[in-house]
């Protein structure tokens, strides 16, 4: 037999005996439990459901990080959107 199809089934047998011991994959690549990778699942739904992301290692709600956003893009006053060529003629360009 070739050698790759023996390390293939030999693979895929290895799986088998994880999952029969209840193991899945997590999130790393690392086989762990089903039951702590449900605990984690369940604990990552319930923040969904409260309203809140996960920003920059954190759980906080959406609005927080609609403000904090918008300070990090906040435009000095001197800065206009429009184009000096588009905007219109009664239009005062800071």
């Amino acid at each position: 037999m070739n050698r790759s199809f023996v390390k293939m089934m030999n693979r895929i047998a290895e799986v088998e005996n994880h999952i029969l011991k209840g193991l899945v994959l997590g999130e790393h690549g690392n086989w762990v439990p089903i039951a702590d990778r449900k605990a984690v699942e369940e604990d990552f739904l319930a923040h969904i459901s409260a309203g809140e992301v996960l920003y920059q290692g954190r759980w906080v709600t959406f609005a927080e990080v609609k403000n904090s956003r918008t300070k990090e893009v906040e435009r000095p006053p001197h800065i206009s959107m429009v184009s000096p060529r588009r905007a219109p003629k009664r239009m005062v360009i800071v």
